[in-house]
């Protein structure tokens, strides 16, 4: 992200629980393992099973009596979730009307990253972090965790989570495999993460 104007993280994790809340609604199970390319919006494209649906962020945390149901960035945030045999797979895009400089310096970022943002996200999604990394997709910081999580049933799941931002928006992308572990759909894993379409 260097010198540019970029979204602070710090109000991601006050958002943290609406996606940690959407990735425990269920909906039905997709029979075959077709992908199409959603467009979120001007900015990302990603993979996702044919199956994925869009749901009712307002309505979903209004439901769940959600203590920020009427913010206005939890009323404007999208959420789409799908299955497919090998995986749960959600995506949520928060607005964001702030903005501010992270350290332009990709040691200072790191930095940031692992001994802040991370554990905070993690907290905030009550699970035991279990890897980190960060990667770099046309100047976009991406951060990747995998961290362990109880499910709905209560029984610790391996989860994945990517996060970055671009414009006003940060995107929030979501792998659980059906199994709990990693040992399941890493190739799925690939597709959903990997084949980002990013426009600046």
């Amino acid at each position: 992200m260097g010198k540019a104007e970029t979204l602070s993280y710090f109000r991601l994790v006050k958002y943290r629980f609406l996606s940690c809340f959407l990735l425990t609604i269920g909906i039905a199970q997709a029979q075959e393992a077709r992908w199409k390319l959603l467009k979120l919006d001007s900015h990302l494209r990603v993979q996702v099973p044919i199956a994925t649906q869009e749901m009712d962020v307002p309505a979903t945390m209004a439901a769940a009596k959600a203590p920020n149901q009427r913010d206005p960035q939890v009323q404007a945030a999208r959420a789409f979730r799908g299955e497919d045999a090998a995986a749960t797979y959600v995506v949520v895009v928060v607005p964001f009307s702030g903005v501010t400089q992270l350290p332009a310096e990709a040691a200072a970022r790191l930095d940031y990253y692992k001994n802040r943002l991370v554990p905070m996200l993690v907290t905030k999604a009550r699970g035991e972090l279990l890897a980190q990394s960060v990667s770099a997709k046309k100047g976009v910081d991406i951060l990747t965790i995998k961290f362990r999580a109880l499910n709905g049933a209560g029984i610790p799941v391996v989860k994945y989570m990517r996060v970055f931002s671009v414009g006003t928006a940060i995107y929030e992308l979501f792998f659980t495999a059906k199994d709990g572990t990693d040992q399941q759909g890493a190739a799925q894993r690939e597709q959903f993460f990997e084949t980002l379409l990013i426009t600046l």
